[in-house]
């Protein structure tokens, strides 16, 4: 049965005229026996067109006006048939197996199936770690959604959905997600189904100059946008919870390190426009330093880091915490070990 699902790829693309190639072609390479690849052009002003176009008849495309990633994706899913659907962005790719994995490993009742992506530079040059970072998946992710509002998933490229999940979820609201729309999947699938996690690298993220997780790419406006999704996204979390009879921890992503570390930076930088108006520096800290001992799989160590970097924050001179924000958000900002790749099969590792 695995074997006849029909798994489409919906490759969102906007101004990646040097990637999309790529991506295309290794969702083309799939050794699934059924896969239909769709192109979703966003409104591109560089030669990404001409590069799609250079596909022919093996790829069907959507070009369409600049509407942000929610409005690609939705526009995606109505062109695809699959019974799975996996969203890739256009500066990523897939190994050839990703399809077949995640058709072998669905069954009735699994809203995603999710597997890790190897992070790698523009070039494609392995940078040692992969996404997510966590080395294990927890036995209870909707659990953890409710208590912190996270679970840890890859990005984008790295889950798949299907179609009878999407068919609630879909569509995704455009216009308070013209970015980080991934994530309106990523929070609701847990409420209708089982997340199959697979504990392999089948595809890679890229790292480069132009996508907002580039090393030294971080602002205060950054900080903003994200904080902005979060709190969308807490709202969405706590009208699905009441939707299907669950209890959500009071102030949901104050229970989330990294959310009061953006709040804390945010006050601190520029307090005159901080979104929150009721934040104070003290609380704050007490808040990220509570939570940096809640959050579950953070070690001993990186509990007491957490800790001490609460208390740097709260004074630390703003003009320091503005030129280091990229490090203090970013992780891949930070001086690191090598990691080893991850194999994605017996005796190899993707690249």
């Amino acid at each position: 049965m695995q074997e006849s699902l029909l798994v489409s790829i919906v490759v969102g693309n906007y101004n990646y005229a040097q990637y999309v190639g790529r991506a295309i072609q290794s969702a083309l390479d799939q050794t699934h026996g059924n896969v239909e690849v769709i192109v979703v052009d966003d409104g591109s002003t560089d030669t990404s067109r001409t590069v799609i176009a250079q596909f022919g008849e093996q790829v069907r495309c959507v070009f369409k006006e600049n509407g942000g990633q929610g409005s690609a994706m939705n526009a995606g899913f109505a062109e695809s048939r699959g019974d799975i659907v996996l969203f890739l962005d256009a500066d990523d790719y897939l190994g050839p197996e990703a399809a077949a994995r995640v058709a072998a490993a669905w069954h009735p009742g699994v809203a995603k199936v999710q597997f890790r992506l190897n992070v790698v530079d523009g070039a494609e040059r392995p940078m040692g770690i992969s996404m997510p970072a966590w080395p294990h998946f927890p036995a209870d992710p909707l659990g953890m959604l409710r208590r912190f509002g996270y679970y840890p998933s890859p990005p984008c490229s790295g889950n798949a959905y299907p179609r009878s999940v999407l068919n609630c979820l879909m569509p995704i609201p455009e216009a308070e997600l013209r970015f980080n729309a991934d994530s309106y999947l990523f929070d609701h699938a847990p409420f209708l189904g089982e997340v199959i996690n697979l504990p392999v690298a089948l595809g890679c993220y890229r790292i480069h100059g132009q996508n907002g997780s580039e090393v030294g790419h971080i602002e205060l406006a950054t900080v903003r946008r994200s904080l902005e999704n979060e709190s969308y996204r807490e709202a969405q979390i706590r009208k699905w919870a009441r939707k299907h009879g669950w209890s959500i921890n009071t102030g949901l992503f104050m229970h989330n390190p990294g959310h009061c570390k953006k709040r804390l930076i945010s006050l601190r930088v520029d307090p005159a426009r901080h979104p929150f108006k009721d934040d104070r520096r003290w609380r704050l800290v007490v808040a990220g330093i509570a939570a940096s001992i809640n959050f579950p799989h953070l070690h001993t160590g990186k509990r007491v880091v957490a800790t001490l970097g609460f208390l740097l924050l709260a004074l630390a001179p703003a003009k320091l915490i503005t030129r280091n924000m990229s490090p203090l958000i970013n992780a891949l900002a930070r001086p690191r070990r090598r990691a080893p790749r991850l194999s994605h099969g017996p005796g190899r590792a993707l690249q």
